[in-house]
């Protein structure tokens, strides 16, 4: 009995050991030993294993720390109960590298980035932590030297697309968009809009999931009053050209305007109903932001309406 139990701990402190190992080949690896910042992805699945940014790269993670390697790296012990939650569901790892031009932006660089795939993909994914190594060389690292950040503790966020992938061209277009979706966040009706598309996954109560989605595409709107039909028509003008496209999205909108007005005024209709719903407004929500990430701007509300009639 007694030598079976020192084989048990042989074989745990060998199972330490060879991950440690293979962390320390992955370090000989740039992509795992670029000094920068490592923003954990959870719930984020990919068509790729590694695609590279102008300023950094998203990749998957190998073998993300357990509670004794995350432990023993940890800077602040103070924070392991809080990482210990998440690190295990850690899928990819976004990387945005140190560089003198903007490695105080860092952070605002990785949310705009974040907020773009969000927008531009249907993955429901969070992003609860964030240290200065890969989260791939955990088991590696020395004692006490991981810095950390918590970014979106949100344990109990939903996810209503369980079966979507981010592909290669999602990124791409991410890449090639993101400072345009910088440029745009000084407006408040389309920092509005974004707030409602990358955060409704966070909110515990659907009906409130749906308020919040609606409440951005009104803000992009601006409009007061008669908001079933302005909405409709000026949604469908700015997505679909003149002809049945335009009016069969004009009276898709109308019908999701009317299961909205049921949800938030507390009127009876299934979990089913509300879920899909919920997919359907996100997608309506992140086209008319595509929209306006690609054009560089924002329409006036004078814009808006000239799209009805000119």
């Amino acid at each position: 009995m007694k030598e079976k139990k020192l084989q048990e701990i042989k074989d745990s402190l060998q199972y330490f050991e060879d991950r440690k190992s293979r962390a320390e080949l992955r370090m000989q690896e740039l992509r795992y030993s670029d000094e920068g910042w490592y923003f954990g992805l959870i719930g984020f699945a990919a068509d790729f294993e590694l695609v590279e940014l102008e300023i950094g790269r998203i990749q998957e993670i190998v073998e993300p720390p357990g509670e004794v390697e995350l432990a023993s790296a940890l800077e602040r012990n103070d924070m392991f109960s809080l990482f210990g939650r998440y690190t295990r569901g850690l899928s990819y790892e976004l990387f945005i590298k140190d560089d003198e031009v903007y490695n105080e932006r860092i952070f605002d660089i990785a949310w705009w980035i974040i907020s773009s795939l969000r927008i531009k993909t249907d993955v429901d994914f969070i992003v609860p932590v964030a240290s200065n190594r890969s989260w791939s060389t955990f088991a590696a690292a020395p004692k006490n030297s991981v810095k950390t950040r918590v970014i979106e503790d949100f344990p109990k966020a939903t996810r209503q697309s369980l079966d979507s992938n981010v592909s290669i061209d999602d990124v791409v277009w991410v890449n090639n968009n993101f400072v345009n979706f910088a440029n745009l966040l000084s407006d408040t009706r389309f920092r509005t809009a974004i707030d409602s598309l990358t955060t409704h996954h966070l909110q515990h109560n659907s009906r409130m999931t749906i308020a919040l989605l609606w409440s951005g595409i009104e803000a992009i709107f601006g409009i007061q009053s008669e908001l079933r039909f302005r909405l409709s028509a000026q949604i469908a003008s700015l997505l679909e050209t003149r002809g049945s496209c335009r009016y069969e999205l004009h009276q898709k909108i109308k019908k999701l305007y009317d299961v909205r007005s049921k949800v938030v005024h507390g009127s009876a209709i299934t979990e089913e109903k509300i879920q899909e719903h919920i997919i359907e407004v996100r997608g309506l929500l992140s086209r008319i932001i595509t929209y306006f990430v690609e054009n560089k701007q924002i329409m006036t509300i004078n814009e808006f309406e000239e799209l009805l009639f000119l």
